[in-house]
């Protein structure tokens, strides 16, 4: 009774409405091989012992059906999967004939984002997917390879002009300190004529906010140190060189006034020029007072 209870759990258990359950068949079997071998130690009547082992023998050919129609199952997947994998195995020769010297990295990236996108759409196993995705990035291994070494050299440009600004900040920073510090050997005209080489340096390049800021504090030292020179260079003029001085000055002012008045001048010439109101006779009488006043102003 003992024996035919634990086959009845058995099967309800494992093969209730007919479907197997839980345990795949390998384990099932070994089960089953177990319970004939009790069946044959035990002492049991015939009743029992023809009972148990139909049963038993019926969960055996169920098993056996089982795997039939799942290895019939499997069959037909796997033809599904050799036809979904030789699609897109096709997809991927077309894509790699498409790959030449001048593909980015991007195009390449695009391509394999819309093969990725259809594989989806395909039944394809867990084997088939991994090969697959083997042989895209084989495809793009040697886009990415270029791009990794353009890159690569793009950096090293990069790093070798930052150095070499570096080295020009450098310099620059040397020379206006060394300015400074000789200046009073030097005369205003060298002095001067040495600041302006060094401000041209400074305008050829792009600097940062701080290096802008210090080279240009440096500047103004230097700035400083001239106007010290100038004042100095005053001081040590003569009473008529000074009388002299400052009639030069009035003249440098009357010519910028006078200067001034030309422009302003000449753009009324143009303004009346530029007009639809003026006859023959004014437009030539405009036009020789422009150039009359043109020649004067230069």
């Amino acid at each position: 009774e003992q024996f035919s209870q634990d086959v009845e759990y058995f099967v309800y258990s494992q093969f209730r409405e007919g479907e197997m359950k839980q345990l795949p068949g390998y384990v099932l079997r070994e089960e089953i091989k177990y319970l004939q071998q009790i069946a044959k130690v035990l002492t049991l009547n015939t009743h029992v012992f023809s009972e148990t082992r139909v049963k038993l023998s019926t969960c055996w050919d169920e098993i056996k059906n089982y795997e039939k129609e799942r290895k019939k199952e499997t069959q037909e997947k796997k033809l599904l999967f050799k036809q979904g994998f030789d699609l897109i195995a096709e997809k991927i020769q077309v894509f790699a004939a498409s790959i030449h010297e001048e593909t980015s990295l991007q195009e390449c990236d695009q391509q394999i984002t819309e093969i990725l996108t259809f594989m989806r759409t395909v039944l394809l196993g867990r084997q088939e997917v991994q090969i697959l995705k083997e042989q895209l990035y084989n495809v793009k291994k040697p886009v990415l390879e270029k791009a990794r070494e353009t890159e690569q050299i793009h950096l090293q440009k990069l790093q070798e002009k930052e150095k070499e600004k570096k080295d020009r900040l450098e310099k620059l920073s040397c020379d206006l300190k060394s300015l400074i510090q000789g200046a009073s050997e030097l005369s205003l005209e060298q002095l001067t004529s040495q600041n302006k080489a060094l401000e041209e340096c400074f305008q050829q390049l792009q600097w940062k906010q701080s290096e802008k800021q210090m080279l240009e504090r440096l500047f103004k030292r230097i700035k400083d140190l001239i106007n010290d020179n100038k004042e100095k260079t005053l001081m040590l003029l003569s009473e008529d060189d000074q009388k002299t001085l400052d009639q030069l000055h009035i003249v440098l002012f009357e010519k910028k006034n006078r200067r001034k008045e030309l422009k302003e001048q000449l753009e009324q010439y143009r303004k009346l020029l530029g007009g639809s109101g003026l006859d023959f006779e004014k437009t030539i009488m405009y036009r020789d007072l422009m150039e009359t006043d043109k020649s004067i102003l230069e």
